[in-house]
């Protein structure tokens, strides 16, 4: 017997203060492809936090932009995600959050679930030197 299900991936934006639009986007991708071919009936986009929600809402807009256009075409926005932000921020800010999403994208250090800039201020600026750090202190 076949029992309906949906997929249900994340906005990326728990434990990061800047998003993480590649992580992000390849998430909803993943969920939307697989779903599509195992057949899911829907797609519920989750954001959520471990450690409290510190970041900016406007964040979780890139999300909200590419799981809608994802479910309705089948395909993301591309080119067009920050038009379409556009229409919910003013553009100045859309714009800003689109670079800000590609902050972790930047930096050498593979992280999972999480960002340089969350992790050097939770913990004082002290990095596990296991993170590829010769020195514990980023700044």
């Amino acid at each position: 017997t076949h029992r309906p299900f949906g997929v249900a991936p994340g906005t990326g934006t728990w434990n990061t203060f800047c998003g993480r639009l590649g992580a992000t986007r390849a998430n909803i991708g993943d969920a939307v492809e697989w779903g599509a071919v195992h057949g899911a009936s829907g797609l519920l986009l989750t954001e959520w936090a471990g450690h409290g929600h510190w970041a900016p809402r406007a964040l979780c807009l890139p999300a909200l932009v590419e799981a809608a256009v994802r479910a309705w075409r089948g395909r993301g926005p591309g080119e067009a995600m920050e038009m379409l932000l556009a229409a919910l921020l003013p553009s100045d800010v859309a714009g800003a959050v689109m670079v800000l999403g590609t902050v972790p994208d930047e930096v050498p250090v593979p992280m999972r679930n999480t960002d340089v800039t969350w992790e050097s201020l939770r913990s004082g600026g002290h990095l596990p030197v296991e993170w590829g750090y010769r020195r514990t202190t980023w700044w």
